[in-house]
């Protein structure tokens, strides 16, 4: 009898560790999932404001994007003589402060820098439109505080 009883607890602590396998590689695949499903995709590009246009973007995804360790999609354009250069990348939210402190102190609106969160958000026109518009917003609004 007392063989039965050590032979089933060795039984048990098989079964135990064998439960506790499946639970850590649940939970590793759980996690790997989770941090996959929470990469942000976003465009890189750098070039004209042409080349870098939202239908080219979108229609060369696989080269023209990426999945980030970031928490941030970045467009930012600069104006130069009567050509407007562009750059879509990764940023983080101090970056993307950063670029909009610098573009900030560019004078005539040379510059403009638009950040956001979600996937692919950093494609071309509605995306500058927006940004250009938030900015003339937000520099209407300063100019009534003053």
């Amino acid at each position: 009898g007392a063989g039965f009883v050590r032979g089933s607890c060795n039984v048990h602590k098989v079964t135990e560790v064998r439960r506790m396998k499946g639970l850590v590689l649940s939970i590793f695949v759980f996690c790997a999932v989770l941090a996959t499903a929470y990469s942000l995709k976003c465009y890189v590009c750098k070039g004209t404001e042409e080349a870098c246009s939202k239908s080219k973007l979108e229609a060369d995804k696989a080269s023209k994007s990426v999945d980030c360790p970031t928490d941030k999609c970045m467009r930012l354009w600069g104006k130069n003589d009567d050509v407007t250069e562009v750059v879509n990348s990764c940023s983080s939210s101090a970056l993307c402060t950063a670029a909009e402190k610098a573009c900030d102190n560019v004078k005539e609106g040379k510059c403009a820098v638009g950040c956001c969160d979600s996937d692919y958000c950093n494609a071309g026109s509605s995306f500058s439109f927006s940004v250009i518009l938030m900015t003339v917003t937000s520099a209407l609004g300063l100019a009534l505080l003053k």
